[in-house]
């Protein structure tokens, strides 16, 4: 912007030299130059402010890159500052209300200072607002993120509870298609931890009997014998019927309890461990049915990773598409956007420098016309007046050859004197630059390691995230935006 200004300047100073050296009169001169320096005036006064309001422009988009926690906390204190004005001013007015005589002065300057505090308050409200914002948004995404993975815990629970269930259900059908016709009708709620082979094996060990005994005893005694054996197992038989009948009481009593136990949330857990128990119990009595269980179990394995599979897709992939072709719409219109700023940036500045060389080439244009066509005139009113001016072209040309050199020496001078002022203006304006970037410098330097120590609180933060999304879905890889 400075060379800019320093062209067109010289470019005005040249053009108004070809109009002082066509004009003869001293007093126009002196009319012209002080025009020329007021306008020189104008001019670095126009420089200044450009190249002043350029370097601020450059400190706000400086100081907009800081975070947010950062502004957070310099809204904060600038917040608390207002406030102990405010207080400070309030405290200050109940003081001057007793004194009568400086009443007119404090109030003019409270005044003023409430003028001045709505217009340094308006600069950050719109920051705040936009802050406040953003913290509700990532609020609201992270209440998202832990319903979806409370969810999913729920779904895997519901799941394991079912299949539980299934299998239990199973394993009773069985064990009561398996019993005894006149025990089925009794027996079609008991549990799975009855002995049924226990009982099957002292039936066969009554039935069977000992052939060394049988040779060694007379007849009565045998007979005896097999009455005593037969009497004992009426005993038992009525025995066993007692106790599954004691059995049956006992199970309608546990189911009562069991219901009970079942509308609370917190004893969920102690069913499903009883579950498992009972399980490895029918494991150990039916073990001729292994294969077919080993076969349910595995066909049970294939519906939970299918219902995984169904969950990953449904809860994860589909919205990471989602969430992609969101971010590919927002990146194709962030660079339709750059293309177009950039497009009118670019056009903007190639009309300002085409309309400057335009505006450059119609000023020597215009200036070597006007000397052109004053040089033609005067040529042609030479030859006109030539004989009647010859006797005096002595004296006019010695006068012209003083003129010339008062006027080129008053001019050099002040050429000279310009140009140092101008030096001296860009020295000062280049030393004052430097500070301001050697300040700005120190100030960054300084806040280095508050900036680490928040990036680091930010890894860590998603890191935790990291690990939390990694218990929930194991098999999911994070996309890399590098």
């Amino acid at each position: 912007m400075l060379n800019h200004a320093w062209k067109k300047w010289l470019t005005y100073v040249a053009h108004k030299k070809s109009e002082a050296s066509a004009i003869g009169q001293t007093k126009a001169e002196t009319k012209d130059n002080n025009s020329v320096a007021q306008e020189q005036e104008g001019i670095l006064r126009g420089c200044f402010l450009h190249w002043r309001s350029y370097v601020r422009l450059k400190e706000i988009s400086g100081t907009n890159t800081n975070y947010n926690d950062r502004r957070m906390e310099i809204i904060n204190k600038f917040l608390k500052s207002i406030e102990d004005k405010k207080l400070y001013v309030q405290a200050k007015s109940k003081i001057e209300k007793t004194n009568h005589e400086n009443s007119i002065k404090k109030d003019k300057e409270n005044n003023t200072k409430t003028d001045i505090k709505p217009q340094m308050c308006k600069k950050y409200e719109n920051r705040f607002k936009a802050q406040k914002n953003i913290i509700a948004m990532q609020k609201a995404k992270l209440e998202e993120q832990n319903k979806i993975i409370g969810e999913l815990k729920l779904a895997k629970i519901k799941m394991e509870t079912q299949k539980s269930t299934k299998e239990a259900c199973h394993f009773l059908n069985e064990a009561i298609a398996n019993c005894d016709a006149k025990i089925k009708s009794k027996a079609k709620g008991l549990k799975l931890s009855l002995s049924v082979t226990d009982i099957s094996r002292s039936q066969e060990s009554l039935k069977r009997p000992d052939r060394s005994i049988h040779n060694d005893l007379p007849p009565i005694l045998l007979n005896m014998e097999e009455r005593r054996k037969a009497r004992e197992q009426k005993w038992q038989l009525i025995k066993e019927k007692k106790r599954l009948i004691e059995e049956e009481r006992e199970r309608k009593i546990q189911e009562e309890e069991d219901e009970r136990q079942r509308k609370a949330n917190e004893e969920k857990m102690k069913r499903l461990e009883e579950l498992r128990e009972k399980r490895l119990r029918e494991k150990e009595i039916a073990l001729q049915r292994e294969f077919e269980r080993e076969h349910l179990k595995m066909m049970a394995i294939k519906a939970t990773d299918h219902y995984k599979i169904c969950l990953m897709v449904k809860f994860g992939l589909r919205p990471l598409k989602k969430l992609l072709m969101l971010r590919d719409e927002q990146a194709s219109q962030a660079e339709l956007h750059y293309k177009k700023t950039v497009m009118y940036h670019h056009f903007q500045n190639w009309r300002t420098s085409v309309q400057t060389c335009l505006r450059q080439r119609l000023d020597k244009a215009i200036s070597h016309y006007h000397h052109k066509l004053l040089e033609k005139c005067f040529n042609n009113w030479l030859l006109v007046y030539d004989d009647s001016i010859r006797k005096y072209q002595v004296a006019i040309d010695l006068y012209d050859l003083n003129l010339t050199a008062r006027t080129f020496r008053d001019w050099h001078c002040y050429v000279c004197a310009q140009h140092l002022e101008m030096g001296l203006k860009h020295e000062q304006a280049v030393n004052h630059r430097d500070r301001k970037i050697l300040v700005k410098c120190l100030r960054d330097w300084t806040r280095l390691p508050e900036v680490a120590k928040l990036e680091q609180e930010k890894e860590m933060r998603k890191n935790v995230w990291r690990k939390k999304v990694q218990e929930v879905l194991p098999d999911f890889n994070p996309p890399s935006y590098s």
